[in-house]
């Protein structure tokens, strides 16, 4: 089995060959006829299966294609969440705004080692009684001015954005006699704060669903925010002792 990425220049999808692709390989351009499209959670993904044909485009019919390899490749570009939000649902997109929210059930978890679900009172849904592993998780609401969706930061990105690892917020929820002493600390820190987040979204009765496999704070788009908001309050000339002027930020 061999999953991946295909892309054109309309979107990119994952995919997955139950078959061997003789010749394909990263930056191959490809024909494929009698592909079954699945789907899961609203998230269409592409299998290639015996039945379906795969083909290598020629150079020549290449260049005739509105998109390279290069091109194709590129990292999304920055979505509104409304845009987002107007879609079932979205493969590897970036979207950016401000934490409104961190919600209950962030912060330390226990998981059932079988199948990963999360374990409530030693007990999991499907296998019964278990041992949970510790596990670390943050579901905050992101809203850029447009709209606003839920995003699930698993461990990586959780101990990167709130700056302590498993470890240490284990340490702390030990320390504190509030059960609630994570939970009320990431509230403390992540709330207000601006991300970028890229991912995957879909689109369900309580909104839009967004699992981060990236984050971090746009630096470049921090500039751009702080210029724009002192032209709208009248202060675009140089405003002493701000570090802003119209030639941008100085961090000195």
């Amino acid at each position: 089995m061999i999953s991946g990425v295909l892309a054109d220049e309309t979107a990119r999808l994952p995919f997955t060959a139950w078959v061997e692709l003789p010749g394909i390989d990263i930056g191959s351009i490809i024909r494929i006829e009698g592909a079954q499209i699945r789907m899961f959670r609203g998230m269409p993904s592409i299998n290639l299966i015996s039945s379906t044909k795969v083909s290598s485009v020629g150079v020549e019919e290449a260049e005739k294609l509105a998109f390279t390899f290069e091109s194709a490749a590129k990292d999304p570009a920055l979505l509104k969440i409304e845009e987002i939000a107007s879609k079932d649902s979205m493969f590897d997109v970036v979207a950016a705004g401000n934490v409104v929210s961190v919600r209950p059930g962030s912060g330390i978890i226990s998981r059932c080692p079988e199948c990963s679900r999360v374990v409530l009172k030693a007990n999991c849904r499907v296998h019964g009684k278990v041992e949970g592993v510790r596990d670390m998780r943050i579901k905050a609401v992101l809203d850029d001015g447009t709209g606003a969706m839920s995003v699930m930061f698993p461990r990586e990105l959780a101990e990167v954005i709130y700056g302590k690892t498993l470890e240490e917020a284990e340490q702390l929820m030990f320390s504190d006699i509030s059960k609630d002493a994570v939970y009320e600390d990431l509230r403390r820190i992540l709330t207000g704060r601006y991300l970028a987040v890229r991912g995957n979204s879909s689109n369900g009765e309580y909104g839009v669903s967004f699992v981060a496999e990236s984050a971090w704070v746009p630096e470049d788009d921090l500039a751009v925010r702080v210029v724009e908001l002192l032209r709208r309050l009248g202060l675009d000339e140089e405003y002493p002792g701000s570090g802003v002027s119209r030639g941008g930020i100085s961090l000195a």
